[in-house]
Parts: C-alpha cells; sequence; structure tokens
C-alpha cells in the first residue's frame, strides 16, 4: 500500500499567472483550474466565471471589469497554449478566439490594443465594435512585429508606446503604434530581463539578467535619466513598476526584497521622526495581527500587535515605518566618499531609499502538481537509471517557475503613494506597502486560494 503523502491535492489550485488591469483597479489570477479577479485595493473577488472548458489557465489580461484575454497552460491546459480568447464577462461568452499556431509567451492588452506575444513575433490587434451586438472584439490586425528570442514574454504597453527586446542583446524597440514609427535602445549590455512603461509613457525603467542595474530612458529623446544599483550580487528581476506621477519607482527580485527608487535628483532629507498616525516607537514594524507572519520564506516574531478592524482598514491604521530614519546624503561621510574620484562605482551608484521584504514563499519544484518521483530509464549499458522529473513550463517562464512579486501601483493621492505586491503558485498573496518622504509601511496582506480573513 501507498502510504506516501502526494506534494500536491489533486483538487488544490495554484495560480499560474498574476497581472493588474490597465487601470489597476483590479488584478486576475490565471488559476489550474480557471480564473479568479480581485479588487486591487482590498483583495475581494469580483469574478469568478466559468470558463468554456475545464482546465489550466496560463495568462489571463484583463482591460477593465467586462474583457479579459485567456491562454490555455499548466499541467491540463484549457485549450491550446496557441489559442488566445477574448472573454466577455458581462455576457459570460467569448467574442474572438485566435489560434497562433505556436505557444503564446505573453498578452498585454489595453482599451485600444490587444498585443500578442511569440517567441520571435508580436501581433498587435485592433479592437472592432461588432454591428448590432453591443460587442467589442480585437478584429483588426497590424503588421508583424519582429523580436529577439522573447522566452519570458517581456513588454510594456502605455497609450500607444509598446516597448519590446530587439534582436539584439541588451537593446529594446520603442514603437509608436499611432505614427507606425520604431526607435532602438542600448538599454544593456546583457540580455533585458524586465521593462516598466510610465503610465504617461514619458519614462522607461529597464533591468538586465544580472539583476544589479536598473536604468530609467526618457521615451521622447532615449536619453538616460537614472540609472540604480539594485545590489552587487546577480538577482533575477520580478517586476518594476513606475508611480503615476513618476514619483517613485518599485523593483521586486528573487532575494526577497522589494526596492523603492526617488526619481530625482535632489537629495531626500528625511526627518527620522515616525509617521502622524503613529503611537509605536519606529524601530518596530507594522505587522497583520498575529505573532507571528512568513515574509520571504522567513519566519520571525512581531512585538506590535492590532486589532482585526485596525488591519482590514476598518479604522485608520496605526503603522510605522519599516526603514530606519536617513539623513541627507550630502551630509554623511558616505556621501563625501562617493564623491571622490577613486571610489569603485558599486559605492558610487545610487540605491534604493527604503527597502522591505515581500512574501515569495516556500514552492516546492513540482508546485503544479503532479508526480514528483524521478523517472527510471535504461542507460546505455543496460543499467537502470534514475533522472529528475523535468518541470512543466509556463506561457512566460520555460522553467516553470511561479510567479513573484508583481508590482502595481494605486492612484497617488497626496504626497503618499501605495504599492501593492502580488505573489503566485501554491500560497497566494496579495501585499500592499505605503510609501511616504518617512518611509515605507507594511499595510497588510491577504491569500487568494485560501480563507482570506485568517
Amino acid at each position: 500500500m501507498n502510504t506516501r503523502k502526494p506534494i500536491q491535492p489533486p483538487n488544490t489550485s495554484v495560480v499560474h499567472a498574476l497581472s493588474f488591469s490597465s487601470t489597476r483597479s483590479r488584478f486576475t489570477a490565471a488559476l489550474s483550474n480557471g480564473i479568479h479577479c480581485f479588487r486591487s485595493d482590498n483583495c475581494l473577488t469580483t469574478y469568478w466565471p466559468r470558463l468554456p472548458a475545464e482546465g489550466g489557465i496560463g495568462i489571463a489580461e484583463a482591460i477593465d471589469d467586462r474583457y479579459i484575454a485567456l491562454v490555455g497552460g499548466g499541467r491540463e491546459p484549457a485549450w491550446k497554449p496557441s489559442e488566445v480568447i477574448f472573454w466577455d464577462a458581462v455576457l459570460g461568452k467569448e467574442t474572438k478566439r485566435f489560434d497562433m499556431h505556436e505557444p503564446i509567451r505573453g498578452i498585454r492588452i489595453s482599451a485600444r490594443w490587444l498585443v500578442v506575444l511569440l517567441l520571435k513575433r508580436v501581433l498587435i490587434f485592433r479592437y472592432q465594435k461588432l454591428a448590432g451586438e453591443g460587442l467589442m472584439a480585437p478584429n483588426i490586425i497590424r503588421p508583424i512585429i519582429t523580436t529577439g528570442s522573447n522566452y519570458y514574454g517581456l513588454a510594456s504597453l502605455s497609450g500607444s508606446i509598446l516597448v519590446l527586446p530587439q534582436q539584439a542583446c541588451g537593446q529594446a524597440q520603442l514603437i509608436s503604434l499611432e505614427k507606425n514609427n520604431l526607435r532602438i535602445l542600448k538599454a544593456h549590455q546583457a540580455s533585458v530581463r524586465s521593462l516598466a512603461l510610465s503610465d504617461d509613457g514619458s519614462l522607461l525603467a529597464t533591468a538586465s539578467e544580472r539583476g544589479t542595474m536598473i536604468r530609467v530612458f526618457h521615451t521622447q529623446t532615449l536619453q538616460l535619466a537614472f540609472e540604480f544599483r539594485r545590489g552587487v550580487d546577480q538577482a533575477r528581476i520580478y517586476s518594476l513598476a513606475i508611480s503615476p506621477k513618476n514619483r517613485w519607482l518599485a523593483c521586486t527580485s528573487d532575494k526577497g526584497t522589494l526596492h523603492i527608487f526617488r526619481l530625482s535628483h535632489e537629495p531626500l532629507t528625511i526627518s527620522g521622526r515616525p509617521n502622524s498616525h503613529s503611537n509605536r516607537p519606529a524601530s518596530q514594524p507594522t505587522r497583520p495581527p498575529s505573532s507571528q507572519q512568513s515574509s520571504g520564506g522567513r519566519s520571525y516574531a512581531s512585538n506590535t500587535q492590532g486589532s482585526v478592524q485596525e488591519y482590514y482598514n476598518l479604522r485608520p491604521a496605526t503603522g510605522t515605518s519599516l526603514s530606519p530614519p536617513r539623513l541627507s546624503m550630502g551630509a554623511t561621510a558616505l556621501g563625501i566618499l562617493k564623491k571622490t574620484p577613486f571610489t569603485p562605482r558599486a559605492i558610487r551608484d545610487i540605491r534604493s531609499v527604503f527597502s522591505t521584504e515581500f512574501h515569495i514563499g516556500d514552492d516546492d519544484v513540482y508546485w503544479q502538481g503532479g508526480p514528483s518521483t524521478p523517472i527510471v530509464t535504461e542507460g546505455p549499458e543496460g543499467k537502470k537509471i534514475k533522472a529528475p522529473r523535468p518541470v512543466l513550463p509556463l506561457p512566460n517562464d520555460p522553467l516553470g517557475r511561479p510567479p513573484k512579486g508583481v508590482l502595481g501601483f494605486a492612484k497617488e493621492e497626496g504626497e503618499t503613494a501605495v504599492v501593492r505586491v502580488l505573489a503566485g503558485g501554491m500560497d497566494a498573496r496579495w501585499e500592499e506597502f505605503e510609501i511616504s518622504s518617512e518611509g515605507i509601511v507594511h499595510r497588510g496582506f491577504r491569500r487568494l486560494l485560501t480563507r482570506q480573513f485568517v
């Protein structure tokens, strides 16, 4: 009798992909058994449809509360990974289906454009109103664009500006969908790993596969606006995001750290006093009402306690900054050292003004489910050998790793900014952080697949 406990029960859902809507008021989770749509401000479910076929979804990108682009994926795809379905959430049916005859790597969607990313090609569709039905579908196709090998489905779409990897290593191509012109940007020496446009399309943030440097360019002139150092060690950049007012740049990586960079050449002077709502010392971080919390795969004790009403934003929070107070760079010895010509670049480079941990979890290699035992095969001399079972790839990750650190800023009001961080896999979560000149505050988290209010 086999008494071994399976790594994952067959009916357990996992999150294959996460994405914010074009307005970032909603986000969509592509699951192993369909999709879930959530509100971005409180992570409550808004839409849980019954799709035309049972199975996994590998990509889900939403314009708003009505239209969603879906691609099958996972261990048991709902349909072929080469097909994209344009889904109407109000009527509960598909309005268009395309078969690209090769696996789809990614989707980018806006109120005017649908961008389908293949390995070395990009197809761009424009919407058309269907006569007599009150529906909209991407029926108008534009000329095909050639890219480099885009294994991770990299692209960024803002307004009528589309940024894609170029065929040459470390380069990106900026395409104006209205004017039909193309410009080439030399961003890094290594291959580009992450791209993010600002809401107004004036700034472009890039990171390479090394993950040590982050660069921000003006899209009009292609000139370098800012250059930041994330760290010295190589890292895989999960996501980049620019705040709506172009004041902050957020970055997540497989180090489990959320970095916040200031998009200004003026030094940031912080008084060091706690936030106006705070009644705790600044050295104590705000955490959910629990004695311990897992963050980035690590657990630690918290000395602060709060009520459920406070944690779920039913009354004003009393959190404080997770970052220690800082002084103006010009007033420190390090600031003076950075100005000397013989100082190593790793010290002279501009680093993040705030940083804190975010949840990356501890997913198993075979988190998508299925058997994890090695494959027994016969070697060249007739001996039986064991080989590790291959991990199923995902549309935007050939290594089949779960999505982590997906960033999305909320609308800025006043001097503070709010950024949300999403994590997929087996322990999918939503986290919210508040950024101000005083520091960064962890406002709380919720789970996506289990009971949310625990």
